[in-house]
């Protein structure tokens, strides 16, 4: 049997790179305002935002609401809401914002997000060594790189909406290596691959089952 192109394939790969080039360029977008505004990271959980401004020569806090209202806050006002906010928190509310390093309770489903796409990470290499053990030689399953990229995928979501740099560049590069490795699997195989030789890994058996040298 040998590989196909089904739609459901092409489907679930332009969908995964749909959000990841989405989410890379408004990451990229977010980061250069950023640069160009002193945004504050604490602030109340029912504002969307808020950073530091200059009006008439007193420094103010202009924030903004999810409805997307701008509106000004002075030091005082601004300060006097975290603290009530904070004091109005309950134990386990305090640890999770602390524990996951997250502005309030709101944002805790990115962090979901984050560790679901580690676990999926990570998780690949568990599939990878279960068929080596199986095969009694190093394979790599197919299983190996959708999990790859379904990982990186998320992870990259997460460190755009952190703004990590430093996890941008890692997911991003590897999500190409990944994808790239799925093209040559299911898109450009070899004529005497067949489905299964590549699903256990076994790029190397040719025809009739020798292993290249």
């Amino acid at each position: 049997m040998k590989l196909k192109i089904t739609k459901t394939r092409v489907i679930i790969c332009s969908i995964i790179g749909a959000i990841a080039i989405a989410g890379t360029v408004w990451g990229c977008l977010s980061l250069v305002d950023a640069i160009n505004t002193i945004n504050i990271r604490t602030f109340p959980a029912n504002l969307k935002s808020a950073k530091l401004i200059e009006e008439g020569g007193k420094i103010a806090y202009e924030v903004k609401n999810f409805e997307g209202t701008t509106s000004q806050m002075s030091p005082d006002t601004f300060a006097a809401a975290i603290y009530k906010e904070h004091q109005a928190q309950g134990f386990w509310t305090r640890v999770l914002v602390k524990v996951f390093n997250i502005t309030s309770i709101h944002t805790v489903g990115w962090v979901v997000l984050g560790l679901l796409g580690q676990l999926v990470f990570a998780g690949r290499m568990i599939v990878q060594i279960i068929a080596s053990e199986k095969k009694r030689q190093s394979v790599v399953p197919v299983a190996f790189w959708w999990m790859a990229l379904a990982g990186a995928s998320m992870l990259l979501l997460y460190f755009v909406w952190r703004k990590d740099v430093v996890g941008i560049i890692g997911q991003s590069t590897g999500w190409l290596i990944y994808t790239r490795n799925l093209y040559f699997i299911y898109l450009k195989p070899a004529d005497h691959d067949t489905y299964e030789d590549t699903q256990e890994g076994n790029l190397g058996t040719d025809v009739n089952g020798t292993t290249e040298s």
